[in-house]
């Protein structure tokens, strides 16, 4: 019995999210690609569409959220407002690859940073990163090996308090002496 292949959403369904254009793309590439990839989408939706190959789990538990990354082909991060998406590090620590909005600089930063995954900015490359990330799971594992190198190098608490140490350092030599009088 084969295991079921699927690409992975987490986050609130909406358009802000880019979650409505994924579920767009998803649809048209199954129309042209047809086979047993689905589209899982782990978070609250107030609109789902049906379509066979869509799944829709609504909130889970996090053993659930990252047992879902763990199995996925990849992570698909379809945001245009991103800050810095914690999902990304969430799936890399999983050791899977992810495929990322490319219209958004953050995420296109991380991608590049952490030699993670890809970015798309338009269904071709959507479709050209599915294509290449089902037909070669070797590089999808070594996309997720190089995104959880990334993670475990960059993220670990030895790594990230003395930079925020630093910059709360610099901001408080910063602040102008209190006015006295």
């Amino acid at each position: 019995c084969a295991l079921p292949i699927y690409l992975v959403f987490v986050g609130r369904v909406e358009a802000g999210k880019g979650s409505e254009e994924l579920v767009h793309f998803f649809e048209t590439y199954k129309e042209r690609n047809p086979g047993p990839l689905a589209l899982v989408l782990v978070g609250p939706a107030k609109d789902r569409r049906s379509h066979p190959d869509i799944v829709y789990t609504g909130f889970v538990d996090d053993g659930t959220r990252s047992d879902a990354l763990a199995g996925a082909l990849a992570l698909v991060q379809p945001s245009f407002f991103e800050s810095f998406s914690m999902v990304l590090t969430e799936a890399w620590a999983q050791g899977r690859p992810v495929v990322a909005q490319g219209r958004t600089d953050v995420l296109v930063g991380q991608v590049r940073r952490s030699g993670g995954g890809v970015w798309y900015t338009g269904f071709a490359e959507f479709e050209a990163a599915v294509d290449v990330l089902a037909g070669s799971p070797g590089l999808g594992d070594a996309l997720g090996r190089a995104g959880r190198a990334h993670v475990e190098r960059e993220y670990r608490w030895d790594v990230v308090l003395p930079r925020y140490e630093r910059l709360l350092g610099e901001a408080i030599g910063a602040r102008p002496p209190p006015v006295t009088g």
